[in-house]
């Protein structure tokens, strides 16, 4: 059976196993890099969101996958539109992480952005841009799986060092202590 045949599970029963902050907690010490997920909307209007559950999937075919909560209101504006990219953050661009990471603001207030080969946004001093369009989409537990497959891809300037999120704080690199 396909894991896109699996029944999305019902929520309102879920009696946790865990405490669910010491597991957000616990997680909080596993570190990721920061992408930010873009589209147009129906209006040709940029939107996008900050995402840290980004990951490589496949080569054959080129798959990505990150994880989207279902209650994300820019999600559907996102899935709705052909294309979205996926831009790699550099850690110059940690104003941006906490930006887009925001509920009921103008994310690209200011920013500065170019189109795709798709049409997608493409963030300016991103380590490296990936425009996609949806491979697949797999329910799991209060989030979904989302698949994109990789359409066309570059990458930036390579002496940026990317941003990462750990223990619910933004760092760059070059702020990390040498061990």
């Amino acid at each position: 059976m396909s894991l896109t045949q699996t029944k999305e599970p019902d929520l309102s029963t879920y009696e946790p196993v865990v405490d669910e902050s010491k597991l957000r907690q616990t997680l909080g010490h596993f570190g990721t890099g920061v992408v930010i997920v873009c589209a147009t909307d129906e209006n040709n209007e940029p939107t996008g969101m900050a995402i840290n559950s980004f990951s490589s999937v496949s080569l054959r075919p080129p798959l990505i996958s990150f994880c989207i909560a279902h209650d994300s209101s820019t999600w559907p504006k996102i899935a709705a539109a052909s294309a979205f990219s996926v831009n790699i953050l550099s850690e110059a661009q940690l104003p941006l992480g906490r930006k887009f990471s925001k509920r009921g603001i103008d994310r690209f207030a200011g920013v500065d952005w170019f189109p795709g080969q798709s049409g997608a946004p493409l963030l300016s001093e991103s380590t490296a841009w990936l425009e996609c369009e949806i491979y697949d989409q797999v329910p799991a537990g209060d989030h979904q799986v989302i698949l994109g497959r990789v359409k066309h891809l570059d990458v930036g300037d390579p002496q940026r060092t990317p941003l990462m999120f750990f223990q619910s704080r933004f760092f760059g690199l070059r702020s990390v202590p040498n061990s």
